[in-house]
């Protein structure tokens, strides 16, 4: 009887309450029913993508409050959080020597590409757009940059360029100009020559097909997915769109060929919505998690050195 109130006194603590409450949830049978009708990519865009596609819609609606307020060192940077850690991510990974930005507007992009290569030690920006009137003047100083004024959809701003590049030098390219499908594709179809293997051809802000109804088909999305059934040197990374709050839905095109052919860690959109997990406390570790592998590295790396 006194070990009975031991146990029902110390299930009245809210801490211990709640720790078992949550493991116990875990191993409950909806989740594995979840796990099993996650499978179905039915499943997928009925129930989980129309609540990320409402969040990308509020986020943007109150744009005034989020992604127009968005500053990096100072410099308004119109883009989602998340895009600028996947940039980062993508620069540290891919290490190009040539970034080319089409659309600078205000520059607080193109300031931040030309940052993060300054940090990690390699690269410059090449940024073009047909008025530069605009751009923060802070541009002009950044050894590592370039401004051009022309139309991104011309052959002779393309060959303008072209002369700014050196044969050796890796390319990567980001979109961000007009946004009418028309311009982008011929954009696409330019620019993508210039882009090495192993880079990214980034095409921005298809999101605006999702937040405006009018707009549908009538932005990037329907210029890439034209793109993509004319040229397979290039392949959707989905993992870059992980974050699930993206103004670029689709956006993120590996350049692929003979000599790269990446392992994809997400083949279709519906395999970033899964699976869904549930990680508890007092649980332990998930097998598949990409940093488990680092747990106890220092006391591995003292046990190898002897110490």
């Amino acid at each position: 009887m006194k070990t009975l109130k031991k146990i029902l006194k110390k299930l009245r603590e809210p801490k211990t309450l709640i720790n078992y409450v949550l493991t116990y949830l875990s191993d409950l049978w909806f989740l594995k029913i979840i796990n099993l009708l996650e499978q179905n990519n039915l499943y997928i865009k009925l129930f989980r993508y129309p609540k990320v596609l409402s969040f990308n819609k509020l986020y943007y609606y109150l744009r005034k409050n989020t992604f127009d307020q968005t500053l990096f060192m100072g410099k308004h940077i119109l883009k989602f959080p998340t895009e600028l850690w996947s940039y980062q991510e993508i620069i540290f990974e891919k290490k190009p020597d040539v970034i080319i930005e089409t659309g600078v507007f205000l520059g607080g992009s193109t300031y931040y590409f030309a940052k993060l290569c300054q940090l990690f030690g390699n690269g410059r920006i090449i940024a073009v757009d047909a008025i530069l009137d605009h751009a923060d003047p802070d541009l002009k100083n950044f050894p590592n940059v370039t401004l051009i004024e022309g139309d991104t959809s011309k052959a002779e701003t393309l060959e303008k360029i072209m002369s700014l590049i050196l044969p050796h030098e890796s390319v990567m390219v980001i979109l961000d100009s007009d946004h009418s499908p028309n311009h982008v594709y011929q954009e696409m179809k330019l620019f993508s020559s210039l882009v090495t293997e192993g880079q990214y051809l980034i095409v921005e802000d298809g999101i605006i097909e999702n937040v405006y109804p009018f707009l549908i088909n009538q932005g990037p999305l329907q210029a890439i997915r034209k793109f993509l059934k004319e040229n397979s040197d290039f392949i959707p990374d989905y993992f870059r769109n992980r974050f699930l709050l993206t103004h670029n839905p689709l956006g993120y095109l590996l350049r692929v060929g003979k000599n790269h052919q990446p392992e994809i860690t997400f083949k279709t959109q519906e395999d970033i919505f899964r699976p869904f997990c549930l990680w508890l406390p007092n649980q332990n570790f998930p097998e598949n998690i990409a940093w488990r592998k680092y747990l106890n590295q220092n006391k591995a790396n003292d046990i190898r050195d002897g110490k």
